[in-house]
């Protein structure tokens, strides 16, 4: 791995470890707390060291994780990675399914648990659901912006949808008798003494000349705007580069961007695309028909 490519992959560490929970706890009242974050925060420095120094152990665990090349998988096996190398932390659970038995004898599963871990250094058990979104914003007019106004940049995710799942499907998984039954025979554990909890990172961008405000997201999160494909005329292309999807999570340095392909063509592809000169500025093309669902899916 050259050298570019080795500091990108600690900036997308950093990312996942660092920044702010995606949603305002107002809409997601089960975030875990930054507390966690900090008391930990010294360890996950040094083991940032360490991988500055030798990326192998870091690259190693990469390649031994099924489907990175998504990059909700490729985040979540970041954080990953940070729990299983943190000395305070003991990972108990991975992606664990949840498995029952039908009335045919056929094992099925309903769902999976993201982590279940204990944070030793306060003796707590957290059972945590991790996601990654891109949504972008679509206000309605005459109202206050609430959770649906953020949308996918494929017209099928919506953010009150997956809060909805998370609160009361993924979240409820640790009181279903198959964990039940686990955690007391493997751990000797009840639900009772879990926390469960949600680590949702994202990147925000609003409607063309909006305000890079939020009473739903964290502010700090609006990376940029969205453009339908086609006022992709008003801009000149020369002047971008198109990001690949799984340089998303992190801002892409120059260096690293002078290796991306140029969108001076006619019809560039969908997705983030960045800036080449500073200051940096990224947005994000999108379907003409936006946000109504398009059959293929964004690159």
């Amino acid at each position: 791995m050259n050298v570019a490519a080795g500091e990108k992959l600690l900036r997308d560490l950093e990312w996942v470890w660092s920044q702010p929970h995606f949603v305002l706890r107002a809409w997601d009242p089960e975030a875990l707390d930054s507390a966690f974050f900090e008391h930990h925060r010294a360890d996950f420095l040094k083991l940032k060291s360490q991988c500055q120094k030798d990326l192998a152990p870091l690259m190693g665990f990469l390649a031994r994780t099924p489907r990175t090349y998504k990059l909700g998988l490729y985040a979540q096996a970041l954080f990953e990675f940070v729990l299983r190398n943190l000395p305070g932390v003991r990972v108990l659970l991975v992606d664990e399914p949840c498995r029952v038995l039908s009335p045919q004898g056929v094992w099925t599963t309903e769902g999976a648990l993201d982590f279940l871990i204990h944070d030793q250094k306060v003796d707590r058990f957290l059972h945590i659901e991790f996601a990654v979104k891109v949504m972008l914003r679509k206000p309605a007019s005459g109202r206050e912006e609430v959770s649906s106004d953020w949308i996918g940049p494929e017209g099928r995710d919506r953010l009150d949808l997956k809060l909805g799942k998370l609160h009361k499907r993924q979240l409820p998984l640790i009181r279903h008798p198959y964990f039940l039954e686990l955690l007391r025979t493997r751990y000797q554990l009840e639900a009772s003494q879990i926390e469960s909890v949600t680590v949702l990172r994202g990147l925000g961008f609003v409607e063309p000349e909006g305000a890079w405000h939020s009473t739903v997201i964290d502010p700090s999160q609006i990376v940029g705007e969205w453009w339908l494909v086609d006022q992709w005329g008003a801009v000149d292309r020369g002047e971008w580069k198109w990001i690949p999807k799984r340089e998303w999570l992190s801002e892409v340095s120059g260096p690293e961007l002078a290796h991306f392909e140029n969108l001076s063509h006619e019809s560039p592809r969908l997705g983030i695309i960045q800036r080449v000169e500073p200051p940096v500025q990224r947005a994000i093309l999108v379907h003409t028909g936006w946000p109504v669902p398009q059959v293929e899916s964004l690159i």
